[in-house]
């Protein structure tokens, strides 16, 4: 944190946001906020594709569908099936 952007802060604060007393342009600190909602995001990609291929399965065939409504039933598990 140097003088120029101390200065350039007290002018412009609109255009600065601080994460952990560290100071970034807003296009900076929104691009890094982006990044951190990506990663996050990736670490859930495998769950989500893992969901996504199970409804699809039992979706497949009114067999699968019956087979899994009777499952949910025997295990007393509420669940609303659209």
């Amino acid at each position: 944190w140097n003088k120029f952007t101390e200065n350039e802060y007290r002018k412009k604060k609109q255009y600065f946001i601080s994460i952990e007393r560290e100071y970034f342009y807003t296009c900076c600190g929104t691009h890094i906020i982006n990044f951190m909602v990506k990663d996050s995001m990736n670490d859930m990609d495998d769950t989500i594709s893992k969901i996504c291929d199970s409804v699809k399965y039992v979706r497949g065939s009114p067999n699968q569908l019956h087979a899994f409504k009777q499952y949910v039933k025997a295990i007393d598990f509420n669940i609303s099936i659209v």
